[in-house]
């Protein structure tokens, strides 16, 4: 599941109407890159080399815990799957690169009171 820049993957495929079991997560960062490395699998890495920051529940200490590791590996349940999974985050890091300039300031409107506005040329 992809949603806010956050990558989420569930313990087993959600079921319609029933509660999905969270196993982790990996919150997507510029750098993160996706790739397809054998059918079936995906897998996420730094383009820098640098640590990826995943989370992870711990079953044990039931919370959720955070690790750092080179790469990551899921599974997907055939190759179309995982080249959908590829583009969707590929997609999604692109967008936090590529943050939409802001328009400029409006400029403030003249009062009504029937002078003319300071700021315009007269």
């Amino acid at each position: 599941m992809l949603k806010d820049a956050v990558l989420y993957y569930l313990r087993t495929p959600p079921v319609w109407g029933s509660d999905c079991e969270l196993h982790g997560h990996v919150p997507l960062h510029p750098g993160l890159v996706a790739r397809e490395e054998s059918p079936g699998t995906l897998v996420l890495e730094m383009s820098s080399g640098a640590m990826l920051r995943t989370g992870k529940i711990d079953k044990r200490a039931g919370a959720m815990k955070t690790k750092l590791q080179p790469q990551m590996r899921l599974s997907a349940s055939s190759p179309k799957e995982v080249a959908e999974w590829v583009a969707a985050i590929s997609s999604n890091v692109r967008a936090l690169i590529e943050v939409p300039p802001r328009p400029p300031p409006a400029a403030p409107h003249a009062r009504r009171s029937g002078r003319r506005a300071p700021w315009r040329a007269h």
